[in-house]
């Protein structure tokens, strides 16, 4: 099952079907702060990952661009990344959020995962248009005026070795229709919890550049009956 999510690209607007969603993680390039971070989770409970990086499997049909979501319970947290898609053969690549329940990352970080929705922007940039000065483009999370997320893309594996990763680790699955999470950058403060509007900006800070893809959610807790 997939489902179909329409992006502005430039002038254009590209409906593209989403048959595929991989989310990796521990994709950053400082070791030493990746075993730093895995340390801290051990701390609260959450298992190592099999690997470094990690591949996750995700529900396509949790993908949305939408301003409001629902959760479950009120442990869920953003996490900043971008999000490739391929379509007709090219790829396009937008911001994102890996909506994640830290209660039941303790128990597995595939299924906390795949209980939040997986909110991405609704413009998409064609990869090839930003690619030669990747590593200078930012990512930023905000909730009102703090600074939940902060940082730039060449603090995570280059996109090609992103690529290559999940070809090697997911060899029997198509690119086409695919969207693959990249891993996300620090954490700054502490993420918001229900009704929070969480802010999410991809920058290309070169002049004459791309410009800024931004998108906001609110975050909705559903109600207890019992």
């Amino acid at each position: 099952m997939h489902q179909s999510i329409t992006f502005d690209c430039g002038e254009d607007r590209i409906t593209m079907p989403i048959k595929t969603v991989v989310a990796a993680g521990f994709t950053g390039r400082d070791r030493a702060s990746i075993d730093h971070h895995i340390e801290e989770m051990r701390a609260i409970g959450v298992s190592p990952p099999a690997s470094v990086p990690i591949l996750f499997p995700v529900i396509p049909t949790l993908v949305t661009n939408a301003e409001q979501i629902s959760v479950y319970k009120d442990a869920t947290t953003p996490e900043i990344e971008c999000a490739f898609i391929r379509y007709q053969g090219r790829d396009y690549v937008t911001v994102a959020s890996d909506q994640t329940d830290r209660k039941l990352e303790a128990q597995s970080i595939e299924l906390s995962k795949n209980v939040c929705p997986k909110i991405v922007g609704r413009t998409v940039w064609p990869l090839d248009a930003v690619s030669d000065r990747w590593d200078d483009l930012q990512l930023t999370s905000t909730c009102g005026d703090t600074v939940l997320q902060d940082g730039t893309l060449g603090q995570l594996l280059p996109w090609q070795e992103i690529f290559d990763f999940v070809a090697r680790t997911a060899p029997g699955e198509d690119r086409e229709g695919m969207m693959i999470l990249s891993g996300t950058v620090p954490t700054r403060a502490e993420p918001p919890k229900e009704g929070a509007t969480v802010s999410l900006r991809l920058n290309d800070p070169t002049p004459n550049g791309m410009g800024m893809i931004r998108h906001d959610y609110t975050i909705r807790v559903l109600n207890n009956y019992f």
